[in-house]
């Protein structure tokens, strides 16, 4: 029998992905492979000791040197009813970014992102070029890969025309050439000699620059009645990201979905 789309909560969707998140932290702790919660998790951890009431997934980084590792044990070991999504093994993945997904459905929606944390130079210069770079690698690889499985159904007239365009205007960008160059970017800067470390998805701009003493081991904070690890400094980290982030967004703010809805995608060869 097929899967059928799903139309899930945000509380349906909060207790998938807390489970998942529970799962990769299992792995990471039994292999001492150092993971932070950072973003909203990190903020859910240590204002809520779990999810935001609001927020719909979930976020963890971990160094880019310890990629290869971290794919190969979450293959290996995450239990059946969740994959490792990345573009090593699914050629329409748009993202440079791992994520982990629910089998038989696509990450878009319900997922656990794994930010990659790098060196970063400490020159604001140098730093701006540096984002720029990611920026545009990022923006090259996540739209010549537009696809229906990963962006869902294009319905629109508009949809329909551009996709194709965006896809062959694109398409001078090689795969393997994005790649190469986002490796060699996230390698630019040795994490060892670095005071910075950025997020290579640079979500939050120059914020991203962070100092590499915020993070360290890191420190556990309660989370849905098990323990997580976020950045070591999580006071200055936190407020570095969302200044007074104890205070509450607006009501309008907060408001979320009735449902959700979740797409089938066939995930066999994951």
């Amino acid at each position: 029998m097929k899967n059928k789309d799903l139309k899930l909560t945000l509380s349906e969707i909060q207790s998938i992905e807390t489970d998942m998140l529970r799962s990769v932290i299992e792995i990471c702790d039994a292999h001492q492979l150092t993971y932070y919660l950072v973003y909203g998790s990190a903020l859910g951890a240590i204002r809520h000791s779990g999810p935001i009431p609001w927020d719909s997934d979930v976020d963890i980084a971990i160094l880019y040197s310890d990629l290869n590792r971290f794919s190969a044990l979450m293959r290996k070991e995450l239990p059946e009813k969740y994959y490792f999504n990345f573009f090593d093994n699914d050629l329409d993945y748009p993202e440079l970014l791992p994520r982990i997904g629910m089998r038989g459905y696509s990450s878009k929606r319900l997922h656990i992102d794994v930010f990659l944390l790098a060196g970063a130079p400490e020159n604001v210069k140098q730093q701006k070029k540096f984002k720029n770079q990611a920026r545009m690698l990022w923006f090259l690889f996540k739209f010549r890969n537009f696809n229906q499985r990963h962006f869902g159904k294009f319905t629109t007239l508009k949809q329909k025309a551009l996709v194709p365009f965006v896809r062959l205007t694109l398409s001078v960008f090689s795969r393997n050439w994005i790649i190469k160059r986002y490796y060699e970017l996230c390698e630019k800067y040795p994490l060892e000699e670095s005071k910075l470390i950025a997020n290579m998805n640079f979500g939050y701009g120059m914020k991203e620059f962070i100092p590499k003493t915020f993070y360290r081991e890191g420190t556990k904070k309660e989370y849905n009645g098990f323990q997580v690890n976020v950045p070591e400094k999580y006071d200055e980290y936190l407020t570095h990201i969302y200044g007074d982030y104890m205070k509450f967004p607006k009501e309008e703010d907060r408001r979320v979905p009735e449902y959700f809805i979740i797409t089938v995608m066939n995930t066999d060869s994951f």
